[in-house]
């Protein structure tokens, strides 16, 4: 008797990305899988998918729901077919997650956190979760919408007991390098900040050292297929006098690149080669 051959899966496994995830908290970081160009001899009895971030889900059916990625990046999943006769085939595809692009939506302001309040201030090194305006549960009084991608803040960070920043970025995300308020000793700061919002529709925030009071409030949010569009990235310097360039002086100015110019498609650090404008923080040095 000739050996059983295996399963074929020439199409099998092809993950498609979904611009209209129809989830709570739905952004463009979905990938579905699709076993139904599968061919084989004997019924297949078993699939399993591993989406490339540690995640691995079984079916019995060849049957899987969308998966939603936690942050941004490019995926390499691998899908395995076994047919009741136990031959086996694997098809593997990579696939690029993004952020879904967005419109903004401009809210009356409202206050999401203030440390002074609760008599918890912030301490350096350890993460602060806050609650958004997504659920009922989250913030009672200012439900507002389950498909926000990103919010608009304004965070003041005062009362510090040491020259210090904040980090302010997506719930279930590593910490970013880049700070998003700056502030001396002693001192009040604010700056207006974007950030995608988490899989789990909160975000985090960080004080890199010393305590200080922190104040959230809520000023607008964006959501895909609305208003001006807008596609947030993972944050990035593009330029720090610091280290190259020297100071700014009175009355100069100095061109900063924040895109490839030129018929180029690539990205620099995220950003679109179409984009019409952008979101940047700028400030002084202050921790």
């Amino acid at each position: 008797m000739p050996a059983t051959p295996p399963a074929s899966a020439p199409n099998a496994g092809t993950p498609r990305r979904r611009t209209a995830p129809r989830k709570t908290h739905s952004t463009a970081r979905h990938a579905a899988v699709d076993t139904a160009g599968t061919t084989a001899p004997w019924p297949v009895t078993s699939a399993d998918v591993d989406f490339g971030d540690g995640t691995t889900a079984h079916s019995t059916d060849g049957r899987f729901s969308s998966y939603a990625y936690k942050q941004p990046g490019e995926y390499k999943v691998t899908l395995t077919l076994q047919d009741s006769k136990g031959g086996k085939s694997t098809a593997t595809r990579t696939v690029k997650v993004d952020y879904a692009a967005s419109g903004y939506v401009a809210t009356e302001p409202f206050r999401l956190l203030d440390t002074r309040t609760t008599n918890t201030p912030l301490q350096g090194g350890y993460a602060r979760i806050v609650n958004l305006p997504n659920t009922t549960s989250s913030v009672p009084d200012h439900v507002l919408s389950g498909g926000m991608a990103s919010v608009v803040l304004n965070v003041t960070v005062t009362g510090s007991t040491e020259d210090t920043h904040l980090s302010v970025w997506p719930s279930g995300q590593p910490r970013p390098a880049t700070s998003n308020v700056n502030v001396r000793a002693g001192g009040t700061s604010s700056n207006t900040v974007t950030v995608p919002v988490g899989a789990d529709g909160k975000i985090q925030t960080q004080l890199n050292s010393g305590n200080a009071s922190v104040i959230v409030d809520f000023v607008g949010f964006y959501q895909p297929n609305i208003g001006e569009r807008f596609s947030p990235i993972t944050p990035a310097r593009v330029a720090d006098t610091r280290t190259a360039g020297g100071p700014l002086g009175g009355g100069q100015t100095r061109t900063v690149k924040v895109a490839p110019g030129g018929p180029s498609r690539r990205r620099r650090r995220g950003c679109r080669s179409s984009a019409s404008c952008v979101v940047l923080r700028v400030g002084p040095p202050g921790g």
